[in-house]
C-alpha cells in the first residue's frame, strides 16, 4: 500500500481525473508536456521514418492502463487500419512504464518502442520523430491529496508552489 501521500504527480489527466471525481484530490495543475517518440535497438536494421513502423520487426508498447499506453493508444487510432493491424502483429509485450520500454530496447530484446521524448532522449539510442499531426496531447499534473474534506496539508502547498515555480524556469 505504500506510506500515505501528500501530492499526487501523473502522466495522464485521467489518472488525476478519477481520484478528484473520488475526493481524494484537490486542485489538478497542468505543469508540463511531452511528445512520443519511436527509439531503436542498435542491434536491429534502423528504420528511416516513421512511416517504417510498421516494418519493425517486434515492438513493446505501453499496457493500456498505464500512462504511456494510453498516450501510445491515442496515437495508434489514428493510424490507418491496416497500418495498425501490422504493427499489432510485432508486439510481443505490453509494459508498465517507461523504464520497462526503454531497457527491452537497449537489451536489444526487441527493434523498438514507442516512448516519452525525454525518455528517448536521457539514453544513447536512436530515435524517430511522430509528426505533429499524430501526436496525442501529454500534460502532466500535480494535485493535492485531501486528507479531510477541502483541506491539505500546508507543507503539501508551500512544496507544491516550489515544485511549479522550478518547472515554470525550465
Amino acid at each position: 500500500h505504500g506510506a500515505p501521500a501528500d501530492i499526487f504527480l501523473s502522466a495522464h489527466p485521467s489518472l488525476t481525473r478519477d481520484l478528484q471525481d473520488k475526493n481524494i484530490l484537490l486542485d489538478p495543475i497542468s505543469f508540463g508536456s511531452n511528445q512520443l517518440v519511436i527509439v531503436q535497438s542498435t542491434a536491429f536494421p534502423q528504420l528511416h521514418s516513421f512511416e517504417e513502423l510498421p516494418q519493425a520487426q517486434s515492438i513493446v508498447l505501453g499496457h493500456e492502463l498505464s500512462p504511456i499506453g494510453i498516450y501510445t493508444d491515442e496515437f495508434l487510432q489514428q493510424m490507418p487500419p491496416k497500418w495498425q493491424q501490422e504493427l499489432q502483429k510485432k508486439v510481443v509485450s505490453k509494459e508498465a512504464n517507461v523504464a520497462l520500454l526503454r531497457s527491452q530496447v537497449l537489451l536489444g530484446e526487441v527493434h523498438c518502442s514507442i516512448v516519452y521524448r525525454s525518455d528517448a532522449e536521457s539514453t544513447k539510442l536512436p530515435f524517430l520523430q511522430i509528426p505533429d499531426k499524430f501526436q496525442p496531447s501529454i500534460d502532466y499534473q500535480i494535485a493535492y491529496v485531501q486528507k479531510e474534506p477541502n483541506h491539505v496539508q500546508p507543507q503539501a502547498r508551500q512544496w507544491g508552489r516550489l515544485f511549479l515555480s522550478h518547472m515554470k524556469r525550465k
